[in-house]
């Protein structure tokens, strides 16, 4: 059976937005599903939070010591739909996590079958996001950092029916050596990206920024040759360096290097996201140890050199 949402879904997830997301890594749908069924969203997000459901975020963080620690971001309230009882208060996303989440999988999967998305209520987390701005945003990463994490795609539905320059709260994406991508968080706007190879974060918004995310698994969790770099993978000379360059911008392989590739994005994304809360020097203290260890690897080091010069001299 299908649910409410199956037309719009039918509508948006076409063969070109597909082809998009399949050449790009991400692709962007406006009115996605209209102005009254996205208020009918927003509403119950407000519901939520008002009646004190949608609390602080929470993030699990490996301190340099190897300890994991729970973090709070400053100005960010999240609430995971997998909550029955919560879900049973909510008209519409009760209907999105219980059918429409499979239409959506659906859809994706008569365009894309090589991904082989999940169905079912185990294959999809749905999470809401309020940020109230103040400077609240998230520092770079990726939706899937490595196994056994299976998050194949990222859905995000954005609820800002005000949003002008200037406020804020924008997704960026940097594709691997690529030139960023500012998305700006418009209502109705709807963006999938690979969880797995698109490095992004959410910059600094200073009025409140309401939206959705719907993480789609896949069947499997990443291979080896998706999660072990090996010498193949990074030639730094001139004949293959662009080569290794094609191949890893369409390979998780990537996560491996971003760190250090981006490593004062990273660092100044943290310092934003975290200000003078518990949690940034430490974040910090292990980004630093985890450069230092990559710097150790003569060849790998090579590598990174000659990736930050591309980046220079490209602009990127």
């Amino acid at each position: 059976m299908t649910s409410q949402f199956s037309d719009a879904f039918s509508r948006s997830i076409t063969t070109s937005a597909c082809e998009q997301l399949e050449q790009q890594g991400y692709v962007i749908i406006d009115r996605m599903f209209g102005s009254q069924q996205s208020q009918l969203f927003l509403e119950e997000m407000n519901f939520l939070m008002d009646n004190g459901f949608v609390k602080p975020n929470k993030t699990q963080f490996a301190t340099p010591e190897g300890a994991v620690a729970l973090f709070t971001k400053p100005n960010i309230y999240e609430l995971d739909l997998h909550d029955v009882n919560i879900r049973k208060m909510l008209t519409e996303f009760n209907e999105l996590f219980d059918r429409g989440g499979d239409d959506l999988v659906s859809a994706l999967n008569h365009h894309l079958p090589c991904l082989q998305l999940v169905s079912g209520p185990n294959g999809k987390t749905i999470k809401l996001q309020i940020n109230k701005g103040n400077g609240g945003c998230f520092p770079h990463h990726y939706d899937n950092p490595g196994r056994p994490n299976k998050r194949q795609l990222t859905c995000l539905l954005y609820l800002n029916k005000d949003w002008k320059n200037g406020d804020g709260g924008e997704l960026q994406l940097t594709p691997f050596l690529g030139k960023k991508v500012i998305i700006e968080p418009l209502f109705d706007r709807f963006v999938i990206f690979y969880s797995d190879r698109v490095l992004h974060r959410v910059l600094p918004a200073v009025v409140m920024r309401h939206c959705f995310t719907i993480w789609i698994d896949g069947s499997q969790t990443n291979t080896d040759d998706d999660v072990l770099l090996k010498a193949k993978h990074i030639d730094a000379s001139e004949q293959g360096f662009m080569q290794s360059v094609e191949a890893l911008r369409r390979s998780p392989l990537q996560r491996v290097l971003s760190r250090s590739i981006y490593a004062e994005e990273y660092e100044q994304s943290l310092r934003e996201c975290m200000k003078d809360s518990d949690g940034g020097d430490v974040m910090i203290s292990a980004h630093r140890l985890h450069l230092r260890a990559a710097s150790a690897n003569p060849r790998l080091q090579a590598f990174v050199d000659r990736c930050r010069q591309y980046r220079q001299e490209n602009d990127c």
